[in-house]
């Protein structure tokens, strides 16, 4: 595995709701929450560079509040943006955006977990992690600005 390179770029929360245009999401790490517990759905935007781009690649998120995945299962990860783009020595880049659903279980901070795993073209491998990223977020019921302070 010496010649897997591909790395997690960056990874940040924004906000998510019907209507959404792709691609024109913002980072947002705060959320309101009006009682727990309770279901939220977030987007989580991501950049992958220097794929080798024979093999396949797979990503995992998931998110934990106190070091508890609150990460609904049924409802993980689905892909709503992927925009690739190829280098003309060689380089591959790529932004993506997937939709998760978790269960906001109290006021606090909240961790996003974000693995990119590898498995070579080998019918029998298996999926191996080969970077790790984190972003954080909060959830409240209230949020004031300094304005209202």
């Amino acid at each position: 595995m010496a010649d897997i390179k591909g790395k997690i770029a960056f990874v940040y929360p924004s906000r998510y709701s019907l209507g959404l245009t792709v691609g024109e999401t913002k980072p947002n790490i705060s959320i309101i929450c009006d009682s727990y517990p309770s279901e939220q759905t977030i987007a989580i935007n991501f950049g992958v560079i220097d794929f080798n781009g024979t093999d396949n690649y797979s990503l995992e998120v998931s998110i934990f509040h106190n070091d508890e995945d609150v990460t609904i299962p049924a409802k993980k990860s689905n892909l709503f943006k992927y925009d690739p783009r190829w280098g003309d020595t060689g380089e591959f880049v790529a932004e993506m955006a997937v939709i998760d659903t978790f269960v906001a279980t109290a006021p606090g901070y909240y961790r996003i977990k974000l693995q990119l795993l590898f498995r070579d073209s080998n019918p029998e491998s298996v999926w191996e992690v080969i970077d790790v990223a984190s972003a954080y977020f909060s959830v409240s019921t209230k949020w004031k600005s300094n304005d209202a302070i």
